[in-house]
């Protein structure tokens, strides 16, 4: 089978998204399917990663992939005695390891957003595939990147026939909602969704505060390319079960399309620490804790984007309720004027030696820094299903969070009921002092990117798509 998978996050960086639609790349590579990646970034050379023996490097492009980057400077995309080569010294592996193809367009402006660059350019890389006798069998869209192959469908559906899915990662209208609107109260069962309003230090939460240009222009442009893609497509995968909810809700969809597909998470490669290593590769040894803590520290891990909605604020105030040995890791990057009030926040709590900024850290480097946490917190006010929830516990590392669901309880991930700083440290000593077990087997069993693969093809299949190869 023949993918065409249209994502505007793919490496590197390894930012937002990224991980996921790789890593589910990979798997679908292994049921033996060729798969063309169209994404953004644009104007750059690319790196393709590999797996080697369940441990992630960087690999050349003499591997079994042809990477080009379009529109590139000095490169026309066109094939060259290179690529016949590649493409001929791995027909063999080919046969039961499909091929990977990556098109890089023009990464979207500043207040343009996706839908006036990079979007007309992926649908113009579609109409091109199937002009020249290479369409996909099948298309599958993650995020905005899709809005202009939406309108095309719409008008050119009853033409085109090739099957297309929509994987929903969140709900532009539900994120709205969520973030925009009143305060909510206490949920019961397998999620929490609060919505906080002030800390305990009295700052008002940031979220509300959106620039012009991403409230009138982008949302709205993200909401209809929602609001279009769930009527286009002939199937939509929604995360969790909260995503489907919110595309009835907010955008009428039909519920016979919406498939329910939890993301996955690597087993291969976030373990939980194995105890034997040689000198010097203990879990850490990359990240060493801060000093004067001694052995009884205890390690608060937070992994993801530094936006208003991840709450990291409300995190640094809880840090500050509980006892010395306590201290923070943050990893990632992102809204700079938020980062620059959570340093500013800690200057003036009098933590600069228990919060650690780690900034932006490669996806292939994250198990070591996974592997040494005490406890991973995630104190969001909405999410779809946080990849990093699911890396953190496939390291055997207990997870407290909050702003998303899942389909069945895990032992090891609990969810907040407030967001308030005091009750967010009062659950972190709970978890620590309890030695929380995390039920690792189940996620290797049930939220490996293999066994998320197996369901979408079958998704493939119910469309009338052929089946893999092997």
């Amino acid at each position: 089978m023949r993918i065409l998978r249209l994502v505007y996050e793919w490496p590197e960086p390894w930012d937002g998204l990224t991980p996921g639609p790789y890593e589910l790349t990979k798997a679908q590579q292994r049921l033996g399917h060729d798969i063309v990646v169209f994404c953004g970034g644009g104007f750059r050379e690319l790196g393709t990663i590999e797996e080697d023996e369940g441990r992630l490097y960087q690999a050349h492009q003499n591997e079994p992939s042809r990477v080009t980057s379009v529109y590139k400077r000095g490169h026309s995309g066109a094939r060259s005695s290179d690529d016949d080569a590649i493409e001929s010294s791995f027909e063999k592996t080919r046969e039961s390891f499909g091929s990977l193809e990556v098109f890089r367009f023009p990464r979207a402006l500043r207040k343009l957003s996706l839908f006036l660059t990079t979007a007309p350019c992926v649908l113009l890389g579609y109409l091109w595939l199937k002009l020249t006798g290479q369409g996909p069998d099948i298309v599958h869209g993650h995020g905005h990147i899709t809005a202009c192959f939406n309108i095309y469908k719409v008008l050119f559906g009853w033409l085109d026939k090739t099957p297309y899915i929509l994987h929903l990662h969140i709900t532009a209208a539900g994120r709205e909602a969520r973030l925009m609107g009143p305060a909510r109260g206490k949920t019961s069962g397998v999620s929490a969704d609060p919505t906080p309003e002030v800390g305990e230090s009295g700052r008002p939460s940031p979220e509300k505060n959106l620039d012009f240009w991403t409230r009138y222009w982008e949302w709205p442009i993200h909401k209809f390319s929602d609001w279009l893609g769930v009527r286009v497509a002939d199937k939509v995968i929604c995360v969790s079960s909260r995503v489907r909810e919110e595309a009835v809700q907010y955008y009428g969809a039909d519920t016979e399309k919406l498939e329910v597909v939890e993301n996955g998470v690597n087993v291969a490669v976030f373990t939980p620490p194995s105890g034997d290593f040689a000198a010097g590769e203990a879990p850490g040894a990359s990240f060493p804790q801060p000093q004067g803590l001694g052995n009884a520290a205890k390690s608060i891990l937070y992994v993801g984007a530094l936006q208003p909605r991840k709450n990291v604020h409300l995190l640094i105030d809880a840090l500050a309720h509980l006892p010395q040995e306590y201290y923070l890791t943050i990893v990632g990057k992102g809204d700079k004027g938020y980062e620059e009030s959570l340093r500013d926040m800690v200057k003036e709590l009098n933590l600069e030696e228990r919060v650690a900024f780690k900034g932006y850290i490669e996806y292939p480097k994250l198990p070591e820094i996974y592997q040494i946490a005490s406890v991973f917190v995630l104190p969001s006010s909405y999410e779809g299903l946080p990849k990093v929830v699911l890396e953190a516990l496939a390291s055997g590392v207990p997870v407290l969070a909050s702003g998303f669901e899942i389909e069945e309880k895990i032992k090891g991930l609990e969810f907040l009921e407030s967001l308030e700083p005091g009750l967010i440290s009062d659950k972190v000593q709970e978890i620590v002092a309890k030695g929380q077990k995390v039920a690792v087997e189940e996620i290797q069993k049930n939220y490996s990117w293999d066994a998320q693969a197996a369901q979408i093809e079958k998704i493939y299949q119910s469309l009338g798509v052929s089946s893999s190869k092997v």
